[in-house]
């Protein structure tokens, strides 16, 4: 999980004020040996106004980052 949250915090910078594991499932439909994993952002600026273009893009990459660091993916 430390890859994970470390790839999450790296790419999320400075408006990613929280990030918490919330969930870790084995089971179907899951391959085994592998396990779904959530965890909860909050993304925060004491300065300004966050905007939700600014949130979605930032999402993204940190969905990227994830990926590319831990050959993991996104389950939908």
């Amino acid at each position: 999980m430390r890859r994970i949250e470390d790839a999450i915090r790296e790419t999320g910078g400075p408006v990613l004020a929280v990030v918490e594991l919330v969930d870790i499932y084995r089971g179907e439909p899951i391959p085994v040996g592998s396990k779904s994993v959530a965890f909860r952002l909050i993304y925060q600026s004491p300065k300004r106004e966050l905007r939700e273009k600014e949130i979605t893009s930032l999402r993204k990459r940190i969905i990227k980052a994830v990926e590319r660091e831990t050959g993991g993916k996104l389950r939908q």
